[in-house]
């Protein structure tokens, strides 16, 4: 049996009309799906905590970049960038800071995206910890919305702290003396050098501390620190056992690692690429080690549970 459908040239119309109704309705479903579509490329333990927290929270995360083995329930793995950018309404960057191409994880292993592949994400909310240059020049070319949330006080006195505590246990396993009684030197007095006096003078070492800013200089002495003039800290650097630098700048040189005893050890937290020669270290048998993202080795999940909480917050100002 064949059935006919007659129509008159009105009938035509109004059907014309409801497809294309019934387009525009599934594309405004499709819109609204992927406007809770999340990606996270690379990172550490901290963005799998907070994406587990995103996806409990009913958005649809998306990783790349990390194992599917290590990612966290509710998250789904993507096989490639493309997977993960493709209608996403924001993108979750690792929180040590994105300085070239090269993206961080905790694989070890650096991410690059394309060109192609960042044209994806356009239009997005880049949710990192801080803006750098490199940043500003892609959101320029692809249209992305920068949230940094590092300079959050909140965040920065956690990360601060668990770095410091992260640092302590690093200095534990790597140093033959005790704390207690070191000679120590802390270059830099911002939010992680006052932590790590604390930390420190709790113990019993005897810190030092420099900065060339008065204020700061005045706040590591509250904390406890003995302080030493901007000036003449590199004439001292003979009498510690322990430096710890917080400033990303060229600090250790060679010139100041030639003056430094020989079981001295230097943990510099400095962002990437510190502030000491190493280099130079190894040729002269110093021991300095570069400790980069300590939170997300040591407290992954209080600092992934804080990131979650502001990333939803920058999420909802931008109605995703």
């Amino acid at each position: 049996m064949v059935a006919v459908l007659f129509c008159c040239p009105g009938t035509i119309d109004v059907t014309a009309a409801y497809l294309k109704a019934r387009k525009e309705a599934e594309n405004i479903s499709i819109f609204d799906e992927n406007s809770r579509r999340i990606a996270v490329i690379g990172g550490d333990e901290r963005e799998q905590v907070a994406a587990a927290r995103l996806a409990a929270a009913g958005y649809r995360v998306y990783c790349y970049g990390r194992p599917q083995t290590a990612l966290a329930a509710g998250v789904r793995y993507a096989a490639t960038a493309a997977e993960a950018l493709e209608h996403a309404g924001a993108l979750i960057l690792p929180q040590i800071p994105l300085l070239n191409e090269r993206i961080y994880n905790a694989e070890g292993a650096e991410l690059v995206l394309s060109a192609e592949e960042w044209h994806l994400a356009a239009g997005a909310l880049l949710l990192t910890g801080r803006e750098t240059p490199y940043l500003r020049q892609l959101a320029a070319e692809h249209r992305l919305r920068i949230a940094a949330v590092a300079a959050d006080a909140g965040l920065l006195q956690l990360s601060s702290r668990a770095t410091a505590e992260a640092a302590l246990a690093i200095t534990v396993r790597q140093h033959p003396g005790m704390v207690q009684g070191s000679r120590v030197l802390v270059l830099g007095c911002g939010a992680l050098g006052l932590e790590l006096i604390a930390v420190l003078t709790a113990l019993g070492a005897d810190v030092e501390a420099t900065n060339r800013s008065e204020a700061r200089l005045a706040a590591a002495e509250a904390a406890g620190a003995a302080i030493v003039p901007w000036l003449s800290w590199r004439d001292r650097l003979a009498e510690y056992d322990l430096i710890y630098n917080t400033v990303p700048a060229p600090m250790l040189g060679e010139a100041e690692l030639r003056r430094l005893r020989g079981s001295a050890l230097i943990v510099d937290l400095a962002s990437r690429p510190g502030g000491t020669d190493f280099a130079a270290a190894e040729r002269l048998g110093k021991k300095a080690l570069l400790e980069l993202g300590l939170p997300g080795k040591y407290a992954p999940q209080a600092m992934g549970a804080a990131l979650a909480e502001l990333f939803v917050r920058h999420l909802e100002q931008e109605e995703i």
